[in-house]
């Protein structure tokens, strides 16, 4: 069964555009894609939900994806920061609402999203960043946990990527994270929960679908290929460039040119320095993604 096309709409970024009215920007990303395979069957998919605060809830409506989430198939989490889990609630509450059953939703994540997580200024001022909720609360939000390392095939096209190798020398070792541990210590902690799904289109090649890239977008694009047997064409989300140097910023550029990563839509913490260099790389291949941004991948 071949892919006849990937549709891709950002529900949620920092930025909303100038093109669409009506929705609401905020800090965090939540990402939707529609499968449509060449028999006519369609596989729906969430990654990340934002902050909360009923915003994902108003862009699904304005954005007019409320029959996409009736067939909503799993909601995918990148990694624990609560700007792309706090949403979890709303979003529950709203697939409950328009299907009008109790039928539990897969959320597919990495079993460390759980932990005790905290970013630590450089004044040593501590701010609990995590996942809003336990494991009982995510359960009694009528969510059916798929926690695991692994790859994990969740479409027939579609591939959770779980823990991603840390391979390059530039990335994957993110700064002021910490997690606490049970005797209350606080260890660095260098985000191993953070991944992407991949979408494998015949005859195109991959589009890798990330929340932060936290683990490297260079690691995450190298590791979809391994596991789609696949180039990655597109990368689509936030790439944690914001705080880079401008020489880390250069190195990822080139290691996904010579990925053969042909398009870029990026936002939410990519930062302005990487996406002005990243423009100026990608030229027509490169888009400022914001709330209600939208394209259509097609096989051939």
């Amino acid at each position: 069964m071949g892919v006849k096309e990937v549709m891709i709409k950002v529900l949620i970024d920092d930025y909303a555009g100038y093109d669409v009215r009506g929705v609401y920007a905020q800090h965090g990303l939540s990402i939707l894609t529609k499968v449509t395979y060449d028999g006519g069957d369609e596989e729906v998919f969430i990654l990340d939900t934002g902050q909360g605060h009923g915003v994902i809830n108003r862009n699904a409506e304005v954005l007019n994806v409320l029959d996409d989430l009736r067939s909503l198939k799993a909601v995918i989490v990148s990694h624990t920061h609560y700007d792309h889990t706090g949403g979890l609630k709303d979003l529950a509450r709203l697939i409950v609402k328009i299907r009008n059953d109790e039928v539990r939703i897969p959320l597919v994540a990495h079993p460390k999203i759980l932990r005790k997580h905290v970013y630590v200024s450089d004044d040593r001022q501590a701010l609990n960043i995590g996942l809003p909720y336990n494991e009982d609360e995510l359960r009694s939000l009528n969510y059916e946990l798929l926690f695991t390392k692994s790859p994990l095939r969740i479409g027939y096209s579609v591939w959770w990527l779980g823990e991603i190798p840390r391979e390059t020398s530039f990335e994957g070792r993110p700064k002021n994270f910490y997690q606490i541990t049970n005797d209350g210590e606080l260890i660095p902690d260098y985000m191993i929960d953070d991944s992407a799904i991949a979408i494998k289109v015949g005859g195109f090649g991959t589009i890798v679908v990330s929340g932060c890239s936290h683990a490297g977008i260079v690691n995450i694009v190298n590791y979809a290929s391994k596991v789609t047997l696949d180039n990655v064409k597109v990368v689509v989300g936030g790439l944690h460039l914001i705080n880079s140097s401008n020489e880390v910023i250069r190195l990822t550029i080139n290691e996904l040119r010579k990925s053969g990563v042909e398009y870029a839509w990026v936002g939410h913490c990519t930062g302005l320095v990487a996406e002005s260099e990243m423009l100026k790389e990608f030229r027509e291949g490169f888009s400022k993604i914001y709330v209600g941004f939208t394209k259509v991948v097609r096989g051939r």
